[in-house]
């Protein structure tokens, strides 16, 4: 049996994400309109940072009670979660966390498997951060955990599976 269906995501977000991996045409999305996702490309850490804090802040008053900035691992995830916390309240998410509470999570990709939230930013989807092979399925599994809203943030180099992707399925903000 092949599960095909996706319940979890908008429309818009599964049609994006459908195409970072092999075999992702076949998934079929539920029928629930929403945003667009977003990828913006800021040219350096600071103007990274900013952009996620006030984007944070926007999905908070629009009323998105979890939220998660999804880092590729647990070290970005740290340096994410000290550049954030001096803008907005947030929490880190590490291996021995036993709950996710609503609010803004910092979580490594590798922690948020199997785990949902109202809105995803992905931290800094870059070809440096998500440019192996091997990277591809993390990508997803991080893109994924979105129900209403992605966000993807990159530092110059966009990864190669984002680049791959139809420019159709998201909107691009570029500094």
């Amino acid at each position: 049996i092949q599960l095909t269906r996706s319940y979890r995501s908008t429309r818009q977000i599964v049609l994006l994400t459908r195409e970072l991996v092999e075999g992702g045409r076949d998934i079929i999305p539920f029928n629930r309109d929403g945003r667009k996702p977003t990828l913006t490309i800021a040219g350096n850490i600071t103007k990274l940072t900013r952009d996620i804090s006030k984007h944070l802040q926007e999905l908070q008053q629009a009323g998105h009670r979890t939220i998660a900035v999804i880092c590729r691992t647990m070290k970005e995830s740290k340096e994410a979660y000290e550049l954030l916390r001096a803008e907005l309240s947030v929490r880190l998410v590490e291996q021995d966390t036993d709950s996710f509470e609503p609010g803004v999570l910092v979580v490594p990709a590798s922690l948020s498997k199997g785990v949902e939230f109202d809105a995803v930013l992905i931290y800094n989807a870059s070809a440096d951060q998500y440019g192996k092979e091997n990277d591809r399925k993390l990508l997803y599994t991080a893109c994924t955990r979105a129900m209403h809203e992605l966000h993807l943030y990159c530092l110059q180099n966009i990864s190669p599976f984002i680049s791959s992707v139809s420019s159709e399925t998201y909107e691009l903000h570029q500094e």
